[in-house]
């Protein structure tokens, strides 16, 4: 990737990016929620967003 993350917004690092897992896992402990980066690709990365403060049906 071009850029690099140059703040996490609060957040703490749960799981870095490492050789052969390409994923950065972010948590946010207070409002319940963390973010996941994965780099697919040179060109490519997914970021995902996961709380549990909404409960699911």
């Amino acid at each position: 990737m071009a850029g690099t993350l140059s703040t996490t917004w609060g957040y703490k690092v749960q799981e870095a990016y490492k050789a052969g897992s390409p994923r950065t896992t972010l948590k946010l402990p207070s409002s319940r929620t963390s973010i996941t980066v994965e780099t697919l690709s040179d060109h490519e990365a997914v970021a995902t967003g996961v709380t549990d403060c909404i409960p699911r049906s």
